[in-house]
């Protein structure tokens, strides 16, 4: 079976070309947007580009099964749908998220372009896996990682703002399951980690791993606004934003699918701080 990874260069893309290594039944093949990342080493790599799906059919040949990263501008999805389809394509993975089962105003604009990937793919009459994952763990690294180098400092609007963040590797690992077997085929999966954290607990349980005190600045949205808006577009700082603030009212939602499907329980907020800790020294 060929089985081609986009985003391939990614936390996730890049953990389930780890975890299919050595897997004799499968041939990965991957795919990355710039044609400046790396080449991966004993991977056949595509440069090529989800948003322009004729780029994709160098990388679509022979491909039985894809691992979607579902970020494909809604107009054109019939045109990636119709390359899958011509490739010979029979199984699709979707990167989906968590905001998909959600309904509060604030998630509109994320659940409704994840929607519009995951509809296109089971319209397009592809046996699929709709994988949505919450909070990802490596969110701290690019929403925090350069203050904490930096001032040992986190600037937060809500510090007591609840969720499960995930490692990479446990989406990986049920993607994992979802491409080499049936046993995932049409189920809509919802991932996240094994706790409900509160940003100040992440914070603490990050300083833990690097064996020191990390401070917490209270921010106004002003301020939030600013600081985040360095590295979030403006849709997506609004969607957090409102995310964050909704977020103090309640436990995050918590789920075992990963212990469910891997047989193994999901890595703690505390191991996954201390095997990255180098990204906040």
């Amino acid at each position: 079976m060929r089985v081609l990874i986009t985003g391939a260069s990614g936390g996730i893309g890049s953990a389930i070309i780890d975890q299919l290594r050595g897997n004799d039944e499968v041939e990965v093949w991957a795919t990355c947007r710039h044609p400046r990342s790396a080449q991966i080493p004993g991977i056949h790599t595509v440069f090529s580009d989800l948003d322009r799906p004729a780029s994709m059919r160098p990388a679509l040949e022979g491909v039985d099964c894809v691992f979607l990263f579902s970020f494909t501008r809604q107009e054109v999805l019939p045109e990636l749908v119709d390359a899958l389809s011509v490739a010979g394509v029979t199984k699709v993975v979707v990167l989906s998220t968590i905001d998909t089962t959600r309904h509060e105003p604030f998630v509109e604009y994320n659940k409704q372009r994840h929607l519009a990937v995951e509809n296109a793919i089971i319209d397009g009459g592809f046996t699929t896996v709709s994988l949505r994952p919450g909070a990802f763990a490596r969110n701290a690294i690019r929403f925090w990682a350069s203050q904490i180098r930096r001032d040992r400092t986190v600037g937060l609007p809500f510090p007591d703002s609840q969720q499960a963040p995930i490692a990479d590797e446990d989406i990986a690992a049920v993607a994992v399951r979802a491409i080499t077997t049936p046993h995932l085929d049409g189920a809509k999966i919802v991932l996240t980690g094994p706790d409900s954290l509160t940003m100040r607990d992440q914070i603490g349980l990050i300083g833990e791993a690097l064996g020191e005190s990390i401070g917490i600045t209270v921010l106004c949205e002003r301020e939030a606004r600013a600081l985040y808006g360095e590295v979030l577009p403006p849709e997506y700082l609004d969607l957090l934003m409102g995310q964050w603030a909704f977020e103090t009212t309640e436990r995050a939602v918590v789920t075992d699918a990963v212990r469910e499907i891997t047989g193994r329980g999901a890595v703690t907020y505390r191991e996954w701080a201390i095997a990255h800790r180098e990204a906040f020294v």
